[in-house]
């Protein structure tokens, strides 16, 4: 039988997010991209029907802790940190709106629009030109994205029509990622579904491009898809809970 929770418990660190592979015992931060892996994990358990309220409050709360001035971090705020980058954006805005939160998402992109474009966590609005992660305007899709799903809300829609270039540059990020790639590159294709899954619930663009990128997945992994890629990704390679349970 199918257990979730009790495969992933040897992936969570002392902070409470999750690492690609197994954490050894009295290890504070296992990964630089915990959030992401705590995003992907969540996301696993809401595809698999096992999400429980318990999980979302989790969820929420370990991610807000890894907020502060209206930006991601690495890890809780207040731990020495690197820089932030789009990586564990996009996981995180995904699992958000996989779970219909929107103040997380909101939150950061006040911090988005505020530091013009320049996400500089462990300096904030100093402008560096690594912090700039509006060099990549699917990322703002996926903030508005998150922040504002509903497809009944007006004032959602308003925005998401606001938003329209961004949603265009989405589609085409999706359509073109990965195209012709090895099937070795597994982190592109692991970034691109956090993009693609997000997106293509409010996006008729998006959809599309989704389409197609989910077509040269399945040429290039038969029969196993965002599983094929977790079998390489994640430790240990071919027999890991991220492997056994993503649903694409």
């Amino acid at each position: 039988m199918n257990n979730i929770r009790d495969d992933f418990k040897g992936y969570f660190d002392g902070n409470g997010l999750l690492a690609p592979g197994p954490v050894g015992p009295g290890t504070l931060s296992a990964s630089d991209n915990g959030v992401m892996f705590l995003s992907e994990y969540i996301t696993i358990l809401k595809k698999s029907g096992e999400l429980t309220q318990a999980d979302i409050d989790y969820f929420h709360g370990h991610i807000d802790c890894c907020i502060s001035s209206h930006m991601l971090n690495r890890v809780p705020a207040g731990q020495s940190d690197g820089l932030e980058g789009p990586d564990d954006y996009l996981g995180v805005l995904n699992a958000c709106r996989e779970l219909g939160i929107t103040d997380l998402p909101r939150d950061l992109l006040w911090g988005m629009i505020r530091y013009l474009g320049f996400m500089n966590n462990p300096d904030p609005g100093k402008f560096t030109e690594d912090s700039f992660l509006a060099r990549q305007p699917q990322i703002i899709a996926a903030m508005v994205n998150a922040s504002f799903p509903s497809m009944w809300n007006p004032f959602h829609y308003l925005m998401r029509h606001w938003a329209f270039f961004f949603y265009f540059c989405a589609a085409i990020s999706i359509f073109v990622s990965c195209w012709n790639d090895p099937t070795s590159d597994t982190d592109g294709r692991r970034l691109s579904w956090h993009l693609m899954n997000n997106m293509k619930k409010n996006s008729v663009m998006c959809w599309i491009a989704s389409y197609f990128w989910m077509k040269r997945l399945a040429k290039d992994y038969p029969g196993t898809l965002m599983q094929g890629v977790a079998a390489l990704y994640y430790q240990p390679n071919g027999n890991n809970p991220y492997q056994k349970y993503w649903i694409t």
